[in-house]
């Protein structure tokens, strides 16, 4: 049996007490410094396409596929946004793993941006259709209309529930594991004081493996440093940021923070998003956004100190699960809702 969408849609383990009725709020509200911008469904995921021009949005499709969406092209330019292009070719990156490309839909989560070797730029994208990680080019990177082009994919083990992924130098990538779906749904999951999941490994001519010292209460997002030898963990039900050595799997240090999904920020640290407090009454089964109090906070890779940049709590909208920076503008996205949030550091007063 599928789990519910309402139930898996929330990133972090506080569910309990509600903190009164929503109201009535669009998300395209600007409050101060904090833009609502509307028309496309709420991106749980995204990352900056290169040259800055562009965000890639990831709508979460639900954690079986079962609600396929397209992945959305943001221009920060107009504000607007739309459905991805794709172009069609036979240069493929999996080494024939998959015979098929997901469609123009599918059950998108976690997506990653980063450049291969050859130069060309690659986006990863979980899909919850066939619990796989998509590789595609992006054609025309930097271009007032970048595409994608399918390059393959990588099917993960049978019973795994995938969120998060992050390239890894050399071709591979590690994606995470948050829970067998033997253990039921995300409620049950939470209620665990153990390691439910852990983040596994792909790597070209070698297959998919457990990476060492990965166990995890519910992992969410993951990071990898550009030298390939950190790796850095949200384990959302421990409400913390673990930093591991690549190589050996040795736990190097940890955040106390809320986090969700992760980003690099031009300056070298990494970026999330986290649920900072319970969730309102009806937040899962009324339209718009909810409005679940949040946090964007800055991570330094290598002290693991935490800097808070925004604190979000009422309109526009709540439960950010994702951040990136684009000059002095911070954009964020959600799992619910139709808009995502920009946040003009420089007119920040408070």
């Amino acid at each position: 049996m599928k789990t519910p969408f309402w139930k898996i849609l929330v990133p972090l383990a506080l569910l309990l007490a509600g903190a009164g009725a929503r109201g009535e709020v669009t998300g395209c509200e600007t409050v101060g410094h904090v833009q609502g911008v509307c028309g496309f469904p709420a991106p749980e995921d995204m990352a900056v396409l290169p040259g800055g021009r562009h965000l890639l949005l990831s709508p979460f499709g639900g954690i079986s596929g079962e609600h396929p969406q397209s992945l959305y092209v943001f221009e920060t330019e107009t504000l607007k946004a739309g459905p991805v292009a794709y172009r069609k070719d036979d240069g493929r990156w999996d080494g024939g793993l998959c015979d098929t490309d997901p469609g123009e839909k599918f059950g998108a989560h976690g997506v990653h941006i980063s450049q291969r070797q050859d130069g060309s730029w690659q986006l990863l994208a979980v899909n919850h259709d066939r619990e796989a990680v998509e590789m595609f080019e992006i054609v025309g990177a930097g271009a007032s209309e970048p595409a994608l082009a399918w390059r393959g994919c990588v099917v993960l083990p049978a019973g795994s529930t995938l969120n998060d992924v992050a390239a890894l130098p050399g071709g591979g990538f590690l994606v995470s594991h948050m829970m067998a779906r033997s253990e039921g749904d995300l409620m049950a999951a939470m209620a665990q004081t153990g390691d439910t999941g852990h983040i596994w490994r792909w790597r070209p001519g070698r297959g998919v493996d457990k990476l060492p010292g990965s166990d995890s209460n519910l992992p969410n997002g993951v990071a990898v440093s550009d030298d390939g030898r950190h790796v850095y963990i949200a384990e959302t039900g421990r409400r913390q940021v673990r930093k591991l050595d690549y190589a050996s799997g040795e736990h190097l240090g940890t955040a106390s923070v809320a986090a969700d999904n992760f980003t690099w920020t031009p300056d070298g640290r990494l970026l999330t998003a986290g649920i900072t407090g319970a969730m309102p009454e009806g937040c899962m089964t009324s339209p718009g956004p909810c409005l679940a109090p949040f946090h964007i906070a800055a991570i330094d890779p290598e002290t693991l100190a935490v800097t808070v940049l925004h604190r979000q709590s009422g309109p526009p909208m709540g439960a950010g699960s994702v951040a990136v920076l684009v000059g002095d503008t911070l954009y964020a996205g959600s799992f619910k809702g139709h808009q995502l949030l920009r946040i003009n550091l420089g007119e920040k007063t408070d």
